[in-house]
């Protein structure tokens, strides 16, 4: 039987005790990634990130120590290729997998590399005047020419489609013309939380577009709720608001003698009385004929600001003669 270092056997106690004790685990790609990026990216995410980067063949023991005590975790084992770190979080999966998404940087293509999608050359001048560069730029699949002393790609172009291998004139035309189809940083494969296992299909979601669909659904829910009497806490409160105003505009139309539309039926009848009586003045009583009289003094007073203030401006505008006389001044 092969010895095995004790060192292993610590380091996978470690990596498993850290799977049991943090709620959000998962296993990440550290591909090419430059060590000083990922001292980076632990550095800074230091406070919500844990990344521990141990062999394969640990981890996949790590985690069946820890599929013991969390059900399903050992499921991440399927997900474990390459360079890989184990990364554990106190943020749910989805902020997790947004901010480590937010650490990415561009990154050059070099030769032999897979295009991870269509790498498309824009149609355009470049910075670069006329030399060799124009046969690199073509050699390469570009579209390059000369025109007013600067070197231009004459069509948009794509130059590589997704799942190519990138050709070594390639990745330096494209180095030139500061492309960087490539993206560096941590590459989450795959994050348990609850006995969930969720992979970057489901996390890649539009955190922003997600809010704004929810609050659009929530009020079509309460508009649709209150519009078919639907009884909810939510609604209930808005349904005996309208209840009631629908109630009261009954009570008023039909002339209902109730205490919170009396009020109202009183001034509306006495303002009625009052037109009536308009009509035929001579035949009122003397309580009638006084009542019209403050009616119509009433009126009368409120109409006087306005004639008086009509009078002024009409004194204040010199008359044609005046305006004349000016004139003559002159």
């Amino acid at each position: 039987m092969a010895h095995v270092a004790k060192w292993k056997y610590k380091e996978v106690e470690e990596v498993a005790e850290i799977l049991r004790k943090y709620p959000v685990v998962g296993v990440a790609s550290i591909f090419k990634i430059p060590a000083p990026q990922l001292q980076s990216i632990r550095s800074e995410l230091k406070e919500h990130l844990l990344i521990r980067v141990v062999k394969n063949n640990l981890i996949r023991l790590a985690l069946e120590k820890a599929a013991a005590d969390k059900k399903g975790i050992e499921k991440l084992e399927d997900l474990i290729d390459g360079p890989t770190a184990i990364v554990a979080s106190d943020l749910n999966p989805f902020q997790l997998y947004r901010i480590v998404m937010q650490k990415k940087s561009p990154a050059p293509a070099k030769a032999g590399d897979i295009a991870p999608h269509d790498i498309v050359v824009k149609e355009g001048p470049t910075s670069f005047k006329p030399g060799p560069i124009v046969g690199d730029f073509q050699r390469a699949g570009i579209p390059a020419a000369i025109d007013k002393g600067k070197i231009v790609i004459r069509k948009t172009t794509t130059v590589a489609k997704k799942g190519d291998k990138i050709s070594h004139e390639l990745a330096l035309a494209l180095s030139k013309l500061e492309i960087y189809p490539f993206e560096v940083g941590l590459d989450i494969k795959g994050l348990w939380e609850d006995g969930i296992l969720f992979t970057p299909d489901a996390l890649s979601v539009d955190i922003d577009k997600l809010r704004a669909d929810v609050a659009t659904a929530a009020s079509s829910a309460m508009n649709l709720a209150i519009n078919i009497g639907y009884l909810t806490p939510e609604t209930v409160p808005i349904l005996l608001s309208k209840a009631h105003m629908e109630a009261l505009a009954v009570a008023l139309y039909a002339a209902v003698p109730e205490k919170e539309v009396i009020a109202v039926l009183l001034s509306r009848a006495h303002g009625q009385m009052l037109a009536l009586a308009s009509l035929a003045p001579d035949v009122l009583d003397e309580e009638l004929k006084s009542l019209m009289g403050e009616v119509s003094m009433s009126a009368s007073e409120a109409e006087a600001p306005e004639e008086a203030e009509e009078k002024k401006e009409e004194e204040e505008a010199p008359s044609e003669e005046e305006a004349l006389s000016g004139l003559g001044a002159l």
